[in-house]
């Protein structure tokens, strides 16, 4: 055989590999590692947001976004007594939508919400029991108005 004959098949055998590689891991999730590689960040991922990819165009991300969603019915529908968002003024002029929502009407629709300033923070949205213990916490730097909305209206107790 010719070195370029070898060199072909050296490649085709790359691309069976990878191939194979990929078709084992279509029903498998995927690490944080490989998550955040294809842009989502496992931790925070709903699979219910998944769908809205559809909207927008987006349904080559589906798979993906499929394999890094947290599926948890206890988690994505559990209530909370209370939460608290918590940020910096320092920075909020970098997160537009979160200072619309502080700063607007909407956050006052929450009795059971209290805004918080901490110094240094970047927008946090913590959750809370009804003794008032952080259950979890959430980045929501990238969240619009809306889906601070959305989410307290599903998430918190009324």
């Amino acid at each position: 055989m010719t070195l370029w004959t070898n060199f072909y098949l050296a490649i085709l055998a790359i691309v069976v590999v990878v191939k194979c590689e990929d078709t084992t891991k279509q029903d498998s999730t995927l690490s944080d590692e490989e998550c955040r590689k294809v842009g989502f960040n496992k931790g925070e991922l709903w699979c219910d947001r998944c769908s809205e990819l559809n909207k927008f165009e987006l349904d080559d991300l589906k798979p993906d976004c499929l394999k890094c969603c947290r599926d948890d019915d206890k988690i994505s529908k559990k209530k909370y007594s209370f939460a608290r968002l918590e940020y910096c003024e320092c920075n909020i002029a970098s997160f537009p939508q979160v200072k619309a929502f502080i700063r607007g009407d909407m956050s006052k629709k929450f009795s059971n919400l209290k805004i918080k300033f901490v110094r240094g923070i970047t927008p946090i949205l913590k959750l809370l029991d009804d003794k008032h213990n952080v259950v979890d916490e959430l980045n929501i730097q990238k969240w619009d108005t809306d889906t601070i909305e959305e989410f307290l209206n599903e998430r918190l107790a009324q």
